[in-house]
């Protein structure tokens, strides 16, 4: 966000059972992209408002308005900067991966794959 504040996903979760055994499972809902995100990738998660985000929690939600909230949060409130390549590698985690980085610093270290 461009005020660096908390932000919600879209997703959804089940648990299933049988016989001895049970599985609790979830998945981040993604939309089409705005325009900063479309610049990246094809799909973007669903990033739920704050005016939303207890619509969305609602037992008792009807599916047809939980669709209405699936739509690219406005790409006017978010803010983008590079980062590290780094960030493709899954045995990686640590602090510096949100970091903004130079990026022509990057492509002359070799660093970029």
């Amino acid at each position: 966000m461009k005020d660096e504040s908390q932000f919600a996903f879209a997703g959804i979760w089940d648990k299933w059972e049988r016989d001895d055994v049970s599985i609790a499972s979830c998945a981040i809902i993604t939309t089409t992209p705005n325009e900063l995100l479309a610049t990246i990738h094809d799909r973007m998660p669903v990033i739920l408002s704050t005016e939303v985000q207890e619509s969305w929690l609602r037992e008792d939600a009807k599916t047809a308005e939980l669709k209405e909230l699936l739509v690219p949060f406005p790409g006017s409130e978010m803010k983008s900067f590079p980062v590290s390549s780094r960030v493709n590698r899954p045995q990686v985690d640590d602090a510096q991966l949100v970091e903004p980085i130079d990026i022509s610093q990057e492509l002359t270290s070799g660093m970029l794959f």
